[in-house]
């Protein structure tokens, strides 16, 4: 199972920063050390993946729980 999204093409130059976190408990939410591979090219876009984490929290993640993703965009200053 991989979490997909679209990310910006030029997302490093104009400073923009993707994190994915993950969390089974809605309390932590540790960032994914998993490197997104690009899916497919959509001209401005890119569909980038990530493969759900197997182990949460120091813990093998009970496929029966519901893991929650949290996808984060640090914008650089000045771009609000």
């Amino acid at each position: 199972m991989r979490a997909v999204f679209d990310r910006r093409k030029d997302h490093a130059v104009i400073g923009l920063d993707y994190m994915v976190e993950f969390s089974s408990n809605h309390t932590e939410w540790p960032p994914s050390s998993a490197i997104p591979e690009v899916i497919a090219d959509e001209r401005v876009l890119e569909k980038v993946g990530l493969p759900f984490p197997i182990q949460l929290h120091q813990q093998p993640f009970p496929l029966s729980r519901t893991l929650r993703m949290c996808l984060c965009l640090r914008l650089p200053r000045g771009l609000l």
